[in-house]
């Protein structure tokens, strides 16, 4: 699905671990990768039409035990063996957290293994070690897909036109298609070279 740009990635889970599919998603399509977030509950509730033939599913469950994840997998595992998805384009099914061998990870077709010695607090075991680990593996499966993509300053730059981040994006491109960049920004060259220069 990563290589298709007719296809997605959908981040998948609830809590801190929604919030964490919900940064990466924005990360990789940032990036080049199309990708979108979808709570597990809502997808239940009407949200699953989001997803169709040919989508990579990333599930984000530490515990890999969570019922709505589970639930929702379940249901697309029906889809695919009741044959509402054609071969060609299947949903793929893919998890991140602590075991392979856990409840979310018998359901997936690959695992990301994201294993923590413990939280951050010994007393209460809030996601901190591990919602930050998920965190760092996804940014870095963005990284080696825009790597992978040839997804360079230019392409960067047409998709962050706004704020800070965008003027030096610009700068950075300008050097390889000055004229297409300030026409993606809504500016002309001199108000370009103006924002360039401030």
């Amino acid at each position: 699905a990563a290589d298709s740009p007719r296809q997605k990635i959908v981040f998948t889970g609830v809590g801190k671990s929604f919030l964490i599919g919900k940064k990466l998603a924005a990360t990789l399509t940032s990036v080049g990768t199309p990708a979108v977030s979808l709570h597990s509950t809502e997808a239940l509730h009407g949200d699953l039409g989001i997803i169709h033939p040919g989508d990579c599913v990333v599930a984000l469950s530490y515990s890999g035990n969570t019922e709505e994840v589970l639930r929702l997998f379940s249901v697309l595992q029906g889809m695919r063996e009741s044959k509402e998805v054609e071969p060609s384009g299947m949903i793929w099914l893919v998890g991140m957290g602590r075991s392979r061998h856990s409840p979310l990870g018998k359901l997936c077709d690959a695992w990301i293994e994201s294993t923590v010695d413990q939280e951050l607090s010994s007393s209460v075991n809030a996601p901190t070690n591990s919602s930050s680990l998920m965190l760092a593996i996804g940014d870095a499966i963005a990284i080696f897909l825009m790597n992978r993509r040839q997804f360079g300053p230019t392409d960067f730059a047409r998709n962050h036109p706004g704020g800070h981040l965008g003027i030096i994006s610009r700068q950075l491109a300008s050097q390889t298609s000055p004229e297409l960049i300030s026409s993606r920004a809504g500016l002309d060259s001199t108000e370009m070279q103006q924002k360039l220069l401030n």
